[in-house]
């Protein structure tokens, strides 16, 4: 069985199937994530203004924009972890540690990734725009930190040997 998004990464040409892989639609649970709660508060302000559906506007910007913001999170993070990516199993297959996108191209498709970002931002309503950027700002600070202790799982400092199979069974 294919999923649908599986599916259009088939089909679609050869030579983007790196960028959106890079940008992680292969595996969007990350984009879905971001995309809920948004059209969640679509469907809220929907009732509020007794609309009978939410803005169709306002849900096709949330859905470009969470899959756009989530990919371009995803692009920053390869770029940044690069050489670490290179020597974690799971993550060397990616495109940048696989030699399939450049680090500058992935960069160029992290500015055309923030471009789409800031084209809905623009075009968003005023008050969306003030929800928008603190949820980013935390979002943003929530991700960094718990990246430095996901860094620190994946670079130990020992100061003692690595633990026996004997000093597992005692703890």
């Amino acid at each position: 069985r294919c999923e649908p998004l599986q599916l259009g990464l088939r089909v679609a040409p050869v030579r983007i199937r790196p960028y959106l892989r890079l940008a992680r639609l292969d595996r969007p649970i990350g984009s879905w994530l971001l995309l809920m709660p948004c059209w969640w508060s679509a469907g809220i302000a929907a009732v509020h203004a007794r609309a009978t559906l939410p803005d169709p506007w306002h849900v096709v910007l949330f859905f470009i924009g969470a899959f756009a913001m989530r990919g371009a999170g995803c692009t920053w993070n390869d770029i940044v972890d690069r050489d670490l990516d290179t020597r974690v199993e799971r993550t060397r297959s990616r495109p940048i540690p696989a030699g399939q996108v450049t680090v500058a191209a992935a960069a160029g498709f992290l500015l055309l990734q923030a471009l789409i970002n800031a084209f809905i931002y623009e075009v968003a309503p005023e008050r969306a725009q003030e929800v928008m950027g603190i949820y980013q700002a935390v979002l943003q600070t929530a991700q960094s930190e718990l990246r430095d202790g996901e860094r620190r799982r994946y670079e130990p400092v020992r100061a003692a040997p690595k633990p026996t199979m004997q000093a597992g069974a005692s703890a």
